[in-house]
């Protein structure tokens, strides 16, 4: 009996490996080598944007026009916006803050050193603030980035530029849906068969954030689930309230109420002042427009009141 019980057993556990390991061959063929991680896993876990919206590649530089403007950008080793290398580390004494947004934290139309976070540095040097913008995201993006970067630089404070790109926002549904789900800790193994279970048992796994909530709008959501994580670190954040050409509006009181609760400080310049917009693109802050933004900010950095309305000091030097 016992004999019988010990060659059944033994099949049984042949017949398994040989079915897991068919599968396990199965799925490394079907899906390739990083094909079932979560996007945040991969190497390259930046979202690859479709329809020509810009991802920055490490490494590379860029050179554009404004009218008789000429602006450039250099793309450092990490794929932020700085002209050196970003080591995980800050820089000895200096206060480190990571900016992240859209073509606005970016510098769309500005030249390399003069962006919203190069004048902050200028006007006020015991600030490292670390360029991570992208032209073209959405705040979902801004959320992909955090988790890409929060927890592995060594950061005192964080800086969020108010999102545009509705468009996008509304292009990364369903991938923003499942992102919502993802389990907390990355994976253990990178057997084939255990990641496709994992994905198809992830509803029923602990999810990596809260899930956002169904009253507010989903950009929103994805900036108040940045701002709690980094509250929940001990950061300082900061909101830029941004704007629309020639000085229009900026968020409605639902942003700021949502984000005041949790702390968040809040910074904006009218940009009322011709000067303070690109030559033909009058869709972004000119170099002098930067300046004013970074002034503003650099008020509230350094402990001054929340800005709740925009504020036009100091002014757009032409």
């Amino acid at each position: 009996m016992l004999r019988r019980f010990a060659k059944r057993l033994g099949f049984a556990a042949l017949t398994g490996t040989l079915a897991f390991g068919t599968l396990e061959a199965v799925l490394w063929l079907w899906y390739g080598e990083e094909g079932l991680l979560y996007r945040y896993e991969r190497r390259e876990s930046m979202v690859r944007m479709d329809n020509g919206i810009f991802v920055p590649q490490p490494s590379s530089n860029l050179t554009n026009s404004d009218g008789p403007y000429t602006w450039t950008a250099h793309y450092n080793a990490r794929g932020f916006r700085e002209t050196e290398e970003t080591p995980d580390e800050a820089p000895p004494g200096k206060r480190r803050l990571l900016a992240l947004g859209d073509s606005w934290i970016f510098g769309f139309s500005v030249t390399q050193g003069r962006t919203i976070a190069d004048r902050v540095e200028a006007r006020a040097p015991e600030f490292d603030v670390v360029n991570a913008g992208v032209f073209g995201s959405s705040a979902y993006d801004m959320l992909r980035r955090w988790n890409e970067w929060g927890s592995r630089l060594d950061l005192q404070g964080l800086i969020l530029g108010m999102p545009h790109n509705a468009n996008r926002q509304r292009d990364a549904s369903a991938e923003r849906a499942l992102f919502y789900q993802s389990p907390a800790a990355p994976a253990a193994t990178h057997l084939k068969s255990y990641l496709w279970m994992r994905l198809l048992l992830v509803p029923m796994r602990a999810p990596k954030y809260a899930a956002p909530n169904p009253e507010l709008s989903s950009d929103l959501a994805d900036i108040l689930t940045i701002a709690r994580d980094a509250r929940d670190h001990g950061l300082q954040v900061f909101f830029l309230l941004f704007p629309v050409r020639y000085g229009g509006g900026g968020p409605g009181v639902e942003w700021q109420t949502t984000l005041a609760a949790q702390g968040v400080t809040f910074a904006g310049h009218a940009l009322k002042e011709r000067s303070c917009w690109g030559h033909e693109d009058l869709g972004h802050p000119s170099e002098a427009g930067a300046d004013a933004i970074a002034g503003t900010l650099v008020a509230v950095l350094e402990g001054g009141p929340s800005q709740t309305v925009l504020v036009e000091e100091p002014p757009c030097a032409p």
